[in-house]
């Protein structure tokens, strides 16, 4: 299996925090229209919505300490407005394990959550708090060595931490040639951090030298997932994607309309499986994939977002 390639043109590698932010809606930028007040007065009079959002870039602005991260004023609580209203079920929708989730929106995880909750979703959809985390784990990484109806044979969880032990140690040995790197574990998936990188250049290589080694230890059994991420290469052993999450999601809630908010290469997923520009609305924010999007409609930055929420929620009272 060849390493998986950067997205190209916008390779993440290529923004580096001591240059201008190129991420920015300005005039000149190319791509889906802005989301505005038709979208909106669609969205207020659908009888079932179901509201998905994307954390880091959509809800908040990004930071060099990940941890430090909060969404930006009056965002969560629009959200939490919108989930109390009929017919709006809501979710937010992360790469971020779902711990780490809970402890930046300050939301709780909940096994059962009710009709006007927030449900959070962690790892790109591994981890879930509408059924329980460990259901969407299971299911997303196998539980055991059993036969499927193809006759292949899921890996024991062992093997998976197997290979993810390996992405783990050559992850570390890249990072420790750079200050600027670190790496991340979450339950299913190891990421290499570059956004402090010495240069978009060393990011750059540190991200290509890590997905080549991905393809070494990727095999049917056990295969690694590869993702470019904003200032972050992602090896995941989980199928899991924001997209099939969202997707399962819509069989259980067949009568709702889905209104998707996302800015990263990971959220394309679900914006590429959603009908718009109805009856769905997919909105890409910030700018970066503006002429690769799967959205149709686009917002500027994390406020934009936060004022979209609050105008909606006046909407639908």
């Amino acid at each position: 299996m060849p390493a998986t390639p950067p997205p190209s043109p916008h390779n993440p590698s290529e923004r580096h925090p001591k240059e201008e932010d190129p991420d920015k809606l300005g005039p000149d930028t190319l791509g889906p229209d802005t989301l505005g007040a038709e979208d909106l007065t669609y969205l207020a009079a659908t009888e079932k919505l179901l509201l998905a959002v994307d954390f880091d870039g959509t809800l908040a602005e990004f930071s060099d300490s990940p941890t430090d991260v909060r969404a930006v004023p009056g965002a969560l609580e629009a959200l939490q407005e919108l989930a109390g209203l009929p017919g709006v079920t809501v979710l937010i929708i992360s790469g971020r394990q779902l711990r780490e989730l809970s402890a930046v929106t300050g939301l709780p995880v909940l096994d059962s959550p009710g009709p006007d909750d927030i449900r959070l979703v962690g790892s790109h959809g591994a981890e879930d708090s509408l059924s329980g985390s460990a259901a969407a784990a299971n299911e997303a990484v196998g539980s055991a060595a059993v036969g499927t109806a193809d006759g292949s044979v899921n890996p024991t969880p062992s093997a998976r931490a197997e290979v993810l032990q390996k992405l783990g140690e050559h992850a570390e040995q890249i990072a420790a040639t750079d200050r600027g790197m670190w790496v991340e574990y979450k339950p299913y998936s190891v990421g290499l951090h570059t956004r402090q990188a010495a240069s978009p250049e060393a990011a750059q290589q540190a991200n290509q030298r890590l997905a080549e080694f991905a393809a070494t230890c990727s095999t049917p059994a056990v295969p690694v997932q590869v993702t470019w991420g904003r200032d972050i290469l992602e090896l995941s052993v989980a199928t899991a994607t924001k997209g099939s999450y969202v997707a399962g999601l819509r069989t259980q809630l067949p009568e709702h309309v889905v209104f998707f908010l996302g800015d990263d290469v990971t959220d394309e997923t679900v914006l590429a499986s959603l009908t718009q520009p109805r009856p769905d609305v997919g909105v890409h924010v910030g700018g970066r994939l503006a002429d690769t999007t799967a959205a149709t409609r686009s917002l500027g930055s994390p406020f934009n977002v936060r004022d979209t929420l609050q105008q909606l929620a006046e909407l639908r009272r």
